[in-house]
């Protein structure tokens, strides 16, 4: 009777001390209060499907989804631009506008010297970053714009191999775009869908 009593005593005193353990670790103890502090009383063990973080965190410390900024300025259309560094140029640009996206082609001239170009880039608000290529080898403007109806102006970093040229640029609008959906996208939502579209490979079938 007494090994049995005994082992009865040991099996209550572990019960017991499980239930202490719990209590500090989820319950109101002492404990359960300081870890709730550090957390700042964030419920760790319920996570919002939104989020992927506890209900108090979105609260007070989510990032919210990034949100589109509207009514960027409408640059489609026909473009003279000039340029001054040690030298004067001249460029005119074709620039087409989707959403944000900047494109199009044109041609500089430096002295007697024409030069076709392509154009990319991106617009926000009335801040516009260009990058202006020419056809043949690695020459790059690099510009740096802000937008004003009918007019855009600022600066520029000419590079070729061996040179890394700063410039100002001025120029107008010499002929608008007509309004279409490309020039309109820009004051559209970007979280459209990317709609695919699959060729056929190998010689079409006569």
């Amino acid at each position: 009777m007494g090994f049995r009593s005994s082992i009865l005593i040991l099996a209550v005193l572990i019960c017991s001390a499980s239930q202490v353990m719990a209590q500090d670790t989820y319950g109101t103890s002492p404990l359960s209060d300081d870890v709730k502090k550090s957390f700042q009383n964030e419920d760790l063990f319920n996570t919002s499907a939104a989020t992927g973080m506890s209900p108090n965190a979105t609260a007070h410390l989510t990032k919210y989804p990034i949100v589109v900024v509207r009514g960027s300025a409408l640059v489609s259309g026909s473009w003279s631009l000039n340029l001054r560094d040690k030298a004067a140029s001249t460029m005119r640009l074709n620039l087409n506008q989707y959403q944000d996206a900047i494109f199009g082609s044109g041609d500089v001239t430096v002295g007697s010297n024409m030069t076709n170009v392509s154009v990319g880039g991106t617009i926000l608000g009335n801040r516009l970053n260009l990058y202006v290529t020419t056809e043949g080898n690695n020459n790059l403007y690099r510009m740096t714009l802000a937008v004003a109806p009918g007019s855009m102006n600022g600066n520029y970093l000419f590079t070729a191999p061996g040179i890394a040229q700063p410039g100002i640029v001025y120029g107008s609008l010499t002929t608008p775009a007509q309004t279409s959906p490309v020039q309109m996208g820009a004051l559209g939502s970007y979280n459209q869908p990317i709609q695919t579209t699959t060729m056929p490979f190998g010689p079409k079938n006569q």
